[in-house]
C-alpha cells in the first residue's frame, strides 16, 4: 500500500485541526511526526485523500498530498512517529 505525506497550512488551526486528525485516523495507518504534517498508509490515491480532507479546509488553507518515497531522513520528531517511519522508510545515513 502506498504511503503519503500530507501537509496543511491552516489559516485557523484551532478550527480545523481536530477534524483533519480524526479524518486521517480513519485510514489504515497514520502518524503525525511534526505539527501539520502526517504520513498515512492508505489504499487511496492522493486525489482521494485530498477530497476526503477538503470539507475541513477553508478557502485560505493549503493542502499538500504526496506519495512518499522509500528513503528518508528525520531528526527530533515525535518518538512514535520515528518508530512508524523506521518501519516504512530506509533511513539515509
Amino acid at each position: 500500500m502506498p504511503v503519503y505525506m500530507i501537509h496543511v497550512d491552516l489559516a485557523d488551526s484551532a478550527l480545523n485541526l481536530p477534524e483533519i486528525d480524526m479524518a486521517l485516523e480513519t485510514v489504515e495507518r497514520c502518524v503525525r511526526p511534526v505539527p501539520f504534517t502526517w504520513f498515512v498508509e492508505a489504499a487511496l490515491s492522493a486525489h482521494q485523500i485530498g477530497e476526503m480532507l477538503s470539507p475541513f479546509l477553508n478557502e485560505d488553507d493549503t493542502l499538500l498530498v504526496v506519495n512518499a518515497g522509500q528513503e528518508g531522513y528525520w531528526r527530533r520528531v515525535d518518538p512514535e512517529a520515528e518508530d512508524w517511519m523506521a518501519d516504512y522508510f530506509k533511513r539515509n545515513r
